[in-house]
């Protein structure tokens, strides 16, 4: 990468690199504020019209994102690990608030698991969570949990592996707010990263 000994010195003090060449190397990081990262944990979104006019297109190519205000940082995937990192770091509250909320949590889905639904229960939860967990990008939505074909209702008397894969996910989401909050983290990931690789069919995730 052209400009990475000077990127590392200028983070020591010492770089050189000319201010556009770091302004634009650098700028997701004035859209990645604290409030925005704490969005994404609670909801899977930036959670500011603004940001997310930008952060919704869909481009032939990542260069084009060179043309928006806000999502600039998509042109170049080698900032995908400092983003994924910058927001995996960000938990609301830090490290004592993480702690808590899995214990918390633990100690709920000790007392069952998915094959204490029945069958209405576990399509409402799974129509619920195809929703949750899909993005919009350009005139497209894409499913990242299920496709709404996939649903794999539980078989009491002789259940596959399948079907209780899916109704545990389900039972899951719906009782561990930890495990919501990492599937925001997980969605809005996926999104950039197809964003960001745009040489992936985006018909073929529907």
């Amino acid at each position: 990468m052209k400009w990475v000994s000077s990127i590392i010195g200028e983070a020591t003090g010492s770089g050189n690199m000319p201010k556009r060449e770091w302004d634009n190397y650098n700028n997701f990081r004035s859209t990645f504020t604290t409030q925005v990262i704490d969005n994404i944990w609670e909801e899977g979104s930036l959670g500011n019209p603004k940001l997310e006019k930008d952060d919704d297109l869909y481009f032939n190519t990542p260069g084009q994102y060179e043309t928006t205000e806000y999502s600039k940082w998509k042109k170049n995937s080698s900032l995908a690990d400092e983003v994924t990192s910058l927001i995996v770091n960000g938990y609301p509250g830090g490290d004592e608030a993480t702690t808590a909320q899995v214990k918390k949590d633990l100690k709920i889905l000790s007392g069952g698991d998915g094959t204490t639904l029945s069958a209405a229960e576990q399509k409402k939860l799974f129509d619920k969570y195809i929703e949750m967990y899909s993005v919009k990008m350009g005139n497209k939505k894409v499913y990242l949990l299920y496709k709404p074909t996939e649903f794999e209702a539980l078989n009491q008397k002789n259940p596959t592996l399948d079907q209780i894969q899916q109704a545990n996910c389900l039972y899951t989401l719906e009782n561990s707010k930890f495990a919501r909050q990492y599937a925001n983290v997980a969605k809005y990931i996926a999104k950039f990263s197809i964003q960001m690789h745009a040489d992936n069919k985006l018909g073929d995730l529907q």
